[in-house]
């Protein structure tokens, strides 16, 4: 069987919610209309006085490089003043750089504090990320049963991610009794809503006939949405399938993915695809 892939979400967040501090909203408007300069001038000296959503977002900007030259030292810096003044999202963001050595030395136990810190607090982000250390053992004993229970936190906040992740783990039978027909389903969450790894695990459950009819030509489909967002799972079956199927078949698959990829089209697109097939046979 192919790997079942997990999923993080990738960008630095950014805290927009007002603050108490004067002219925190001006750096918002200035940073929605994309004048990264002046947001950072406005937020600079706000940070500088302790307001911590100021200071998490000079942290994103340094991250990005929006404003200033990109500098993730400066930015793990400005997320853990912002955390330590109690900012849930910097708790995240700071996480996530221990996790993953940006801009500081890696440290996955420091990772799962700071992550722990703002899942506790309701992060949906953190939530999810908390669940992929457990579920790999990432600064802490590998616990499939607490994986769960974080990744289900964030599902119930409609995190793609974690749809997708609790769709892993259903596929591979860990922490639940395995059944693919519920990973199907998990996965067809997180893939109605264009999640690429997602789309790509179901490419994989369609080529293999894991909870669901086998079928070349809609894991073809699914492939082919999921490396339309660069996926690299995708990519590599989309090149074997291009040297094995037939030029009708994948044709057929291409016209599938199209229906599929229409806005709140997969689902019906998948069932008028499947249902064809069952009455040709």
């Amino acid at each position: 069987m192919k790997p079942i892939f997990i999923s993080l979400a990738a960008a630095v967040i950014f805290t927009f919610a007002s603050s108490a501090f004067a002219g925190y909203d001006e750096g918002t408007a200035a940073y929605n209309a994309k004048d990264y300069n002046e947001a950072f001038a406005v937020w600079k000296p706000l940070a500088n006085a302790g307001d911590a959503r100021a200071q998490n977002n000079l942290g994103a900007m340094y991250s990005a490089g929006q404003g200033v030259v990109k500098d993730d030292y400066l930015a793990a810096v400005w997320y853990r003043c912002a955390a330590e003044n109690g900012d849930i999202v910097a708790a995240y963001n700071l996480g996530r750089v221990y996790d993953a050595g940006i801009g500081v030395l890696k440290d996955e136990p420091l990772a799962l504090v700071w992550l722990t810190k703002a899942a506790t607090l309701g992060h949906v982000g953190a939530q999810n990320h908390l669940g992929v250390l457990y579920a790999n053992g990432r600064g802490v004993k590998k616990d499939d049963a607490q994986a769960l229970i974080w990744y289900t936190k964030a599902a119930e906040q409609g995190n793609l991610d974690a749809y997708n992740n609790i769709g892993a783990l259903y596929a591979n039978g860990r922490a639940v009794p395995k059944d693919a027909k519920e990973a199907v389903s998990w996965y067809l969450k997180a893939a109605e809503k264009g999640h690429a790894a997602a789309l790509a695990n179901l490419g994989t459950m369609y080529a293999g006939g894991q909870g669901v009819p086998s079928s070349a030509i809609v894991a073809y489909a699914f492939n082919n949405l999921a490396q339309a967002q660069g996926n690299a799972s995708a990519i590599k079956s989309l090149r074997v399938a291009d040297s094995t199927m037939g030029r009708a078949d994948i044709e057929k698959a291409q016209e599938l993915s199209r229906d599929m990829n229409r806005p709140d089209n997969l689902r019906p697109a998948l069932a008028k695809f499947s249902t064809t097939l069952v009455a040709k046979k």
